[in-house]
This record gives C-alpha cells, sequence and structure tokens, in this order.
C-alpha cells in the first residue's frame, strides 16, 4: 500500500523558496507602487476640472493598486505557510513510518 504514492520533500522545499521570492518581488512592487507613483499636488495644472479629475483618479488607482498587492502578498504569505505545514506533516508521517518498520523488524 505504501509503495502507491510518493510525496517528494524536495519539490515541497523549492515551492516554499518560489513563493517567497514572488512575496519578494510583491513586497518590491508594493514599496514602487507607494512611494514611487506620487503624483504632488498641481503637477498636473491648476484651475481646470480636468487637472482635479486627472489627480483624482490617480489616487483612486494608485489606492487599488495598493491594495490588490497587499491582497496577493496574503493570499501567497498563506499559500507558503500551508506549504510548510504540509511538508512537516508528510515529514513527520515518514518518520513515523520508518520508526514503526525499524521497531517491527527489531
Amino acid at each position: 500500500m505504501a509503495d502507491q504514492y510518493r510525496v517528494d520533500l524536495s519539490e515541497l522545499d523549492s515551492v516554499v523558496k518560489k513563493l517567497n521570492g514572488v512575496l519578494k518581488e510583491v513586497q518590491d512592487t508594493k514599496g514602487k507602487a507607494k512611494s514611487e507613483t506620487y503624483l504632488p499636488p498641481g503637477a498636473l495644472g491648476s484651475g481646470f476640472e480636468e487637472a482635479e479629475k486627472l489627480e483624482s483618479a490617480h489616487v483612486s488607482m494608485k489606492g487599488q493598486i495598493e491594495s490588490i498587492i497587499d491582497h496577493l502578498n496574503d493570499v501567497m504569505d498563506d499559500f507558503g505557510k500551508k506549504t510548510v505545514r504540509t511538508k512537516s506533516s508528510y515529514e513527520e508521517s515518514d518518520y513515523e513510518v520508518q520508526a514503526a518498520l525499524s521497531q517491527k523488524q527489531s
């Protein structure tokens, strides 16, 4: 029965490392979205309706992008934590099976 499935723990390690890389990139993107997209008041002109609408749209879009990045970060972090827990569970299960088999052979 035990020969019917196998979990590659090194692959789970690889997934965690890749997720950590993605999380770092998401954090870098969040920093850029927050600080490198600043549009000072009056940068598009002043005293006319279109400039005010553009500034308002920019602020709104910037907030939405930051919200999306936060959500992605939360989802990726949650998935990473679940992957680590899954790997740990498989490792513990493998250890218990090996220990039981060793005791049975003794």
